[in-house]
């Protein structure tokens, strides 16, 4: 190979050499910024306070209810006897009486499957003034028990945190205790 062509080759791999290393060496390569998956929990801000995936609107975090204490059964109690009383007048009261009675004792999922629901179908006639916590299966449910006119009836009661840390209860079924899957009697 002749000194022409070596020469040729080697000088722009030299200058390359040379112009990368003349960069300042406190130089930083811009790296992108982390992305946020929709299965990911919002990027905390500056401040330290969770943020919306989408904006840079703070969130409020609020901590899971605690234990099933007395004061919290004798809630859900209050709450399950509300909306079974309302449920066993169902042949006393107007569609229309009993739907305003029985509605604010509710979740709003449970407002929408009982809506509509024709109170001459419901069997429960009579039933005890006060329940008793039955189950509490997680610091967010309790089934109360109910003896009735048709036997046994469970309604589960949901227990969450309230915009001011209150907790606030609500029914979200009402049930024969012998009922299966879909609240079918087994």
């Amino acid at each position: 190979m002749s000194r022409r062509v070596v020469a040729s080759l080697v000088v722009p791999v030299l200058v390359s050499a040379a112009v990368s290393g003349c960069a300042p060496s406190d130089a930083q390569v811009p790296v992108p910024s982390p992305t946020v998956s929709s299965g990911a929990r919002p990027t905390p801000s500056a401040s330290g306070e969770p943020m919306h995936e989408d904006s840079n609107e703070r969130t409020e975090v609020r901590e899971a209810p605690g234990e099933w204490g007395s004061t919290a059964r004798a809630s859900a109690v209050a709450a399950a006897d509300a909306a079974m009383s309302a449920w066993a007048d169902s042949h006393e009261l107007s569609e229309q009486d009993w739907w305003a009675a029985l509605a604010p004792t509710l979740s709003v999922g449970a407002r929408s499957a009982y809506e509509g629901t024709d109170p001459a179908n419901v069997p429960v006639r009579s039933a005890d003034k006060t329940g008793r916590v039955a189950a509490t299966p997680s610091v967010y449910l309790a089934r109360v028990s109910y003896g009735t006119n048709d036997g046994e009836w469970l309604v589960t009661v949901s227990r969450t945190v309230g915009p001011a840390g209150e907790e606030v209860f609500a029914v979200e079924r009402l049930q024969a205790a012998t009922a299966g899957v879909g609240g079918e009697r087994a």
